[in-house]
């Protein structure tokens, strides 16, 4: 099948507006356009007319905002076609070792690839709006009640198998032996569905205290599945979620502390690297769960991930007391009484997907 063939096949499969990724599968068809050769009226026209009736309307803007990227990363194929002139980012001239070797030594250059992948994401992307909603592979509630931001940690823990261990606690405890914060996925799940029963029953008042108290005990959680065993810390203080408890490595943590959350946002849109959560902390963070894949072992994740992957992601600002594999995040669904916010989730792709 040609190029041209692969983009006509591609515009009869848009999935309609409204939740069913209509949003994230433009981008793909508008690279494929491009790469045919067609011209941006003609690609506007093209899907425009090929999407779908759904539950909203796609807007012009939308579809060229799709061009425009696509644009960033795609010239055509067609010989006959002129070549779009194209600065690639830093991220794709070098290897990621080259980079890593290129900032680390140089906080400059470090600076410039930041700015470059945050251009790459838009400069400022707001991802709480709905483009990240729509492109969620899993269905986010969707928010109208004021405490319906609550069910954010049941659909989290639903993207677990079920008999994942999970730690879910107070992060000041971290050292603690907290066997009562230990438990499987479908256990955790129950146990909040029935808190949530219980505090939809009271008056409204009453309801935020519940969940501010509920929040103070369980504000974290532990993204790595545990193996429920006791273990030991660097200190010798025995601890149920510590490095050595890590059973899976899925992903690593990444969040910014001087970054405007906007750029934020941007940031982990451009890095291109899959994601499997985006959790704003209800404050000024917001946590990016980054898949990671061949992780078997500690001595693994030590030399591809803390002194790798993470090395690179430190240099270019985000936290680096995120490198370790039992790093906590916030738990989305909690209450934060001291910032007046809730701990929201944005974006969920158990299988890591790209923004």
């Amino acid at each position: 099948m040609n190029i041209e063939s692969k983009f006509s096949e591609a515009l009869k499969t848009i999935p309609a507006p409204g939740g069913g990724g209509c949003h994230a599968a433009l981008l793909g068809v508008a690279n494929l356009g491009i790469m045919a050769g067609h011209n941006d009226a003609v690609l506007l026209g093209k899907i425009r007319a090929a999407i779908p009736a759904g539950r909203r309307k796609v807007s012009d803007r939308e579809i060229m905002e799709a061009i425009k990227r696509a644009h960033e990363d795609t010239v055509p194929l067609d010989p006959n076609q002129p070549r779009r002139k194209i600065t690639p980012l830093p991220r794709r001239e070098m290897s990621e070792r080259e980079i890593m070797a290129e900032v680390l030594k140089n906080p400059a250059e470090a600076a410039r690839i930041q700015a470059e992948i945050i251009k790459a994401g838009g400069n400022e992307f707001n991802p709480e709006n709905a483009d990240v909603w729509e492109a969620s592979p899993v269905r986010i509630w969707p928010y109208s009640a004021k405490f319906s931001y609550a069910a954010d940690m049941l659909t989290l823990l639903k993207s677990y198998s079920p008999d994942d261990l999970i730690y879910i606690g107070n992060g000041r405890e971290v050292l603690a032996l907290q066997p009562g914060h230990v438990k499987g996925a479908a256990e955790w799940y129950e146990f909040f569905r029935q808190k949530l029963e219980r505090i939809a029953q009271l008056p409204e008042d009453g309801q935020e205290a519940a969940f501010a108290q509920l929040g103070a005990k369980y504000p974290h959680i532990l993204p790595n599945p545990i193996n429920g065993v006791t273990g030991k810390t660097q200190s010798g203080s025995d601890t149920m979620r510590g490095d050595a408890n890590v059973k899976e490595y899925r992903c690593i943590v990444g969040e910014f502390d001087d970054l405007p959350i906007l750029q934020q946002g941007a940031f982990w849109r451009g890095l291109g690297l899959p994601l499997i959560a985006l959790i704003h902390s209800g404050g000024k963070s917001i946590h990016a769960w980054i898949k990671c894949d061949g992780v078997n072992n500690g001595d693994t994740w030590q030399r591809d991930i803390k002194s790798g992957v993470f090395a690179l992601l430190g240099a270019l600002g985000a936290d680096k007391a995120c490198s370790n594999p039992a790093r906590l995040s916030r738990l989305p669904g909690m209450y934060r009484p001291d910032k007046k916010a809730w701990q929201r989730l944005l974006y969920l792709a158990p299988n890591g997907g790209v923004l």
